[in-house]
């Protein structure tokens, strides 16, 4: 487990720009045009497209030929840094919401729920375990790219009619979403044992 939680903070590191960026573009769409929930979709998208761009740079062979780690380790810590910042994101909208909401009324127009967050975290989890994957099947980034160039324009879509129509907060809706992640998850580590990496 000690190789996992290095190989976290290495994908932590990579990304550590976007954690001091996420609060801001979050605030700024707030004020303009209340998309916050869409632009955070957009930000778990292209985190999770990050957080595969570094391996598929340097085709992993630095990190598996010098430290002692198995590439399932390598998948799983995947996995749970995307959930990490999915959940860092969504608590960010929690956060502008509540400031906004007591501190400046006039700009507080943000329709917020329990629902709609947990909804949020759930399918922002979703999109990430069909990137991962996907991107181990076809093993080239700007294939991926081009496959999911529609989806860049559909955050606005989703958090608009998809997401308040969601509901996981029932058992049968909870067990399909840890199937999903499972399947996601066994899949990439497949994939990626099945991969020649030079």
């Amino acid at each position: 487990m000690i190789f996992v939680k290095n190989l976290i903070l290495k994908d932590l590191y990579i990304i550590k720009q976007w954690v001091f960026l996420i609060p801001i573009f979050l605030a700024i769409a707030l004020v303009l045009n209340n998309g916050t929930v869409s632009l955070a979709l957009a930000l778990s998208i292209a985190i999770s497209i990050r957080l595969i761009y570094n391996d598929d740079k340097i085709k992993g062979s630095f990190i598996i030929n010098s430290l002692p780690v198995t590439r399932k380790e390598i998948i799983i810590s995947k996995y749970i840094v995307s959930n990490l910042l999915i959940i860092f994101i969504a608590f960010s909208i929690i956060l502008i919401h509540y400031i906004t909401y007591f501190k400046f009324p006039n700009l507080y127009t943000m329709n917020l729920s329990l629902k709609n967050i947990l909804s949020f975290i759930f399918l922002s989890n979703i999109i990430c375990a069909i990137i991962i994957p996907l991107y181990y099947s076809i093993n080239n980034i700007n294939i991926l790219l081009l496959i999911l160039f529609p989806l860049f324009f559909s955050p606005y879509h989703i958090s608009t009619y998809l997401i308040p129509k969601l509901n996981f907060l029932n058992p049968i809706g909870i067990v399909l979403f840890l199937l999903i992640m499972y399947s996601s998850m066994h899949s990439s580590i497949r994939l990626f044992e099945s991969m020649d990496i030079e």
